[in-house]
């Protein structure tokens, strides 16, 4: 003869469904983290490459300023990282990357927020 089995309170045969997952993508991602670390704009000048992260930045209310040259955006996010003593986000197309590159490059020895 069987006894049957005590099963505790609540007890299901079978497995709970997973917790659905937040689907986002790269650039939702990127401006996420940057809203994380701090960073309240965004520097640089649009193009076809960036459209999807300008749009997230826009849809995560992170402001973009349109600079007339991709060094002026470096400087200008040199300039709101010492400001506000958090990190600038400036952005750049594929072609113009040593423009930025230049700046990007002198911050870590000065005082930028890092």
């Amino acid at each position: 003869m069987r006894w049957p089995a005590s099963r505790p309170p609540g007890w299901s045969a079978t497995p709970a469904p997973e917790p659905a997952r937040e689907r986002v993508n790269n650039a939702e991602l990127i401006v996420r983290t940057l809203r994380e670390a701090g960073v309240s704009h965004g520097f640089g000048i649009p193009s076809g490459n960036v459209l999807p992260l300008l749009e997230a930045m826009r849809s995560g209310g992170l402001p973009f300023v349109l600079t007339a040259h991709e060094g002026s955006a470096a400087f200008a996010a040199d300039v709101m990282g010492r400001l506000t003593g958090a990190p600038g986000f400036c952005l750049a197309t594929l072609g113009p990357a040593p423009r930025i590159s230049r700046r990007a490059s002198a911050a870590p020895g000065s005082t930028a927020p890092r």
